[in-house]
C-alpha cells in the first residue's frame, strides 16, 4: 500500500493489516513504546465511536484508563483492574472496550479485534480509517514538526499544544479551534512550509496538454501536445508566475484540517515531542 492508497483507503481493516505486516517485516523492534501508545489510543478512539453502546460504566472506564495508561498517567495496577472489571461487564461490542486495557504483550492484536467488533456492531469502516490516518499519519511521510526543528517549539507553541491535547469535547475529539491556534503559533515560530514539489517554487508548473485546434487536415495527430504554463493548484501560483511557490508544512495542514482529531493525532504528537 503506497502513500496514495493509504490516503484513499476507506477500510481500516485493510490499513491495519498492511501496517502490522509492515512493522513485522521491519528490522527494528516490532512494537516500540511509541507504537504501543498509538495502537492503544487508536483502539480507544474507535471505541468512542460506539460510546452509546457502552452502557456499563466499567466498559467506559476501561477506555478512559487505557487512554491515561497510554500517556503514562495510569498505573499498571489501574490498567489491570480496569481490564478485570470490564471483561465481566457484557459480551459483544463492549469486549472491545476491555481490550483497550489489555497488556502490552498483546496490544498489537487489540486494534484489529476492536475494529472487527465495531464494524460488526454497525460502525462504518471509513470512520475508523479516518481515525487511523489521524493517529498514525502517512507511514510513508512521517511528520516530525517539533523534533525536526526544536526552534519551532516555543513556549507559546508548547503551551497551546498541551492545552489542545488536554481539552476534548464530549465525544472525545480534540478541539479544532485549539489545533488551529497551535498551527498559527507554529507558523509564527518559523514553520512556514516547503518548496512546492510541483512548480519548484516558481508558482507555476509546466504540463503537456492536447491542442484541440490542431487538426488532422494540417498533418497533426489527435494526440499532439504542447507545453503550457499553468497556475499551481497545490500552492496557489497563478498564470503570471506570481505564486507562493510553497506548500504548507504537513503538520500545519493537518492541524488546520476539519478532522475529526483524537488523542494521538500524529501532527499534535510531533509538536509535543510524543511522535
Amino acid at each position: 500500500m503506497d502513500s496514495a492508497a493509504w490516503g484513499k483507503c476507506e477500510d481500516a481493516r485493510l490499513m491495519l493489516d498492511w501496517w502490522v505486516n509492515r512493522q513485522a517485516s521491519a528490522e527494528r523492534p516490532i512494537y516500540p513504546s511509541r507504537d504501543k501508545r498509538k495502537l492503544r489510543l487508536f483502539a480507544a478512539a474507535c471505541c468512542r465511536q460506539a460510546w452509546h453502546l457502552l452502557a456499563d460504566g466499567r466498559s467506559r472506564a476501561a477506555v478512559e484508563v487505557a487512554e491515561r495508561y497510554a500517556d503514562g498517567e495510569a498505573t499498571e495496577r489501574e490498567r489491570f483492574r480496569a481490564w478485570d472489571e470490564a471483561i465481566f461487564a457484557v459480551e459483544g461490542v463492549v469486549f472491545a472496550a476491555a481490550r483497550c486495557a489489555d497488556d502490552d504483550e498483546h496490544i498489537h492484536l487489540t486494534p484489529t479485534i476492536v475494529v472487527q467488533a465495531l464494524v460488526k456492531a454497525g460502525v462504518q469502516p471509513v470512520a475508523l480509517a479516518g481515525i487511523l490516518r489521524d493517529i498514525f499519519g502517512d507511514p510513508h511521510r512521517p511528520v516530525a514538526a517539533g523534533p525536526a526543528c526544536p526552534a519551532w517549539r516555543t513556549p507559546a507553541v508548547s503551551d497551546l499544544a498541551a492545552a489542545a491535547y488536554e481539552h476534548r469535547s464530549a465525544d472525545g475529539t480534540l478541539d479544532n479551534f485549539r489545533l488551529a491556534l497551535v498551527a498559527d503559533a507554529l507558523e509564527e515560530a518559523g514553520c512556514a512550509g516547503e518548496v512546492c514539489p510541483k512548480c519548484r517554487g516558481s508558482g507555476t508548473y509546466t504540463v503537456q496538454v492536447a491542442n484541440q485546434w490542431l487538426s488532422a487536415a494540417n498533418g497533426y495527430s489527435p494526440s499532439t501536445t504542447y507545453s503550457e504554463w499553468r497556475g499551481c493548484r497545490h500552492c496557489g501560483g497563478d498564470h503570471d508566475r506570481k505564486g507562493a511557490g510553497r506548500v504548507a508544512h504537513p503538520a500545519l495542514a493537518h492541524l488546520r484540517s476539519a478532522g475529526p482529531h483524537w488523542r494521538g493525532c500524529h501532527a499534535l504528537d510531533a509538536v509535543l515531542g510524543k511522535a
